[in-house]
């Protein structure tokens, strides 16, 4: 190999971290829509299981209806904090600053490849931090969801 052709090493490496990189931009956008269906299946059951379970006679909340209506706010707060577009992720690099810093300079491709490596796993880093937290966040909205229809469910077989 010629010391100045560039290392197919590099390459690889390169081409493996992107494709991380881009993995984890897909994994976010599936999660984000499985918190829109969450959303959305929590609201339909609230609605149909709620309005059923606090229909008739009936002129107060009872603790299991005030427990269900709090889990549903609960699945709704926790669905939104995924949807809500935040600051701070990384998915692309910044094409000026790879010009002023790459190309302006002069660098090589392998020097290029390395450092566009090592930033895009320590982006992928960075952005694992909030994607794991944003699945723990939908792992308990489920969680909610789930006690909130049963909650409904028991509250509906105490009221006939």
């Amino acid at each position: 190999m010629n010391p100045t052709d560039p290392d197919p090493r590099l390459a690889i490496t390169y081409d493996e971290s992107v494709r991380a990189w881009a993995l984890q931009s897909s994994v976010l956008d599936e999660l984000r829509n499985r918190a829109g269906i969450l959303l959305s299946a929590a609201s339909v059951a609230s609605a149909f299981l709620g309005a059923t379970a606090l229909e008739g006679e009936h002129d107060h909340f009872s603790a299991l209806s005030i427990v269900a209506l709090a889990l549903f706010g609960l699945v709704v707060a926790l669905c939104v904090y995924v949807l809500w577009p935040s600051k701070g992720w990384t998915f692309v690099h910044n094409g000026k600053a790879l010009i002023e810093t790459y190309v302006d300079k002069n660098q090589s491709i392998d020097a290029m490849r390395k450092q566009m490596t090592l930033d895009n796993t320590q982006y992928r880093v960075d952005n694992k931090a909030k994607i794991d937290c944003r699945f723990l966040g939908f792992r308990l909205a489920c969680i909610g969801l789930g006690a909130d229809i049963i909650l409904w469910l028991i509250e509906l077989g105490t009221r006939r």
